[in-house]
């Protein structure tokens, strides 16, 4: 009687195979929720770094008359030099810019999207092996976002920082630039590749505004957004 119990309290092998299938098919129709809810966290997260970056070159800019470091020129790596980055040796990379404004960040984990796979996060603004953005292991490395060189503080619109993922419309020499549609023969409109938020990305604007952004929503903010020498192209710093 015993042996008999056992047996039929025992799961056959069509039983155990039945109950298999059901757990895959769970997993399989939860796994695009947790994995939605997975990218919105992580966009969430990048729209939280970019607002942290645009309140540290709000203010660096409200004590350097009211102009980003880009558009000053550069006279030193002091901390309390008066310049900024025009005409820096290595002006065309934009983790030189996010540097400049290293007291108002405090941490380089802001400067990392978490859907960026690609990016290396530094623990401090040194040049320490293994922890520091300014090692050259990191730098470029450590970076997610763009910066319009052509941004400007004065104007709410003017478009400051966003996603490393626009691809941008032409490069001439060292410059990348964001061509408005149909203005320069040639050059394509800039859009999104899939490389952080799928075929979309976040803007960053001079208020400090963030806004998630459709290719159709990149090229009207590129339409719309003044910059500092009023010319139809926003030159653009990328991280490499």
């Amino acid at each position: 009687m015993a042996a008999t119990a056992s047996s039929s309290a025992a799961f056959t092998r069509l039983e155990s195979l039945t109950v298999l299938l059901m757990l895959l098919l769970l997993v399989s129709l939860a796994w695009p929720v947790l994995a939605g809810q997975r990218a919105r966290s992580e966009r969430a997260v990048c729209s939280n770094n970019l607002r942290q970056v645009g309140q540290a070159f709000r203010i660096w800019a409200s004590e350097h008359g009211d102009l980003n470091p880009w558009l000053l020129e550069y006279t030193g790596w002091l901390k309390h030099s008066k310049g900024g980055t025009r005409n820096h040796p290595l002006g065309q990379e934009a983790w030189l810019h996010f540097s400049w404004v290293s007291n108002e960040l405090h941490t380089p984990a802001v400067l990392a999207c978490p859907a960026d796979a690609s990016v290396r996060v530094a623990t401090d603004f040194g040049a320490a092996s293994g922890r520091g953005f300014l090692n050259r292991a990191f730098a470029g490395r450590a970076v997610s976002y763009v910066i319009s060189a052509h941004s400007r503080y004065d104007d709410p619109q003017s478009l400051l920082s966003g996603d490393r993922n626009v691809r941008p419309s032409s490069l001439e020499g060292c410059s990348y630039n964001l061509v408005l549609p149909g203005w320069r023969e040639g050059a394509n409109p800039p859009s999104w590749t899939n490389a952080l938020h799928g075929l979309s990305g976040n803007l960053l604007f001079s208020d400090g505004r963030v806004t998630e952004a459709s290719g159709a929503d990149l090229l009207s903010s590129v339409a719309r957004s003044p910059n500092a020498f009023n010319t139809n192209v926003l030159h653009v710093f990328y991280p490499r």
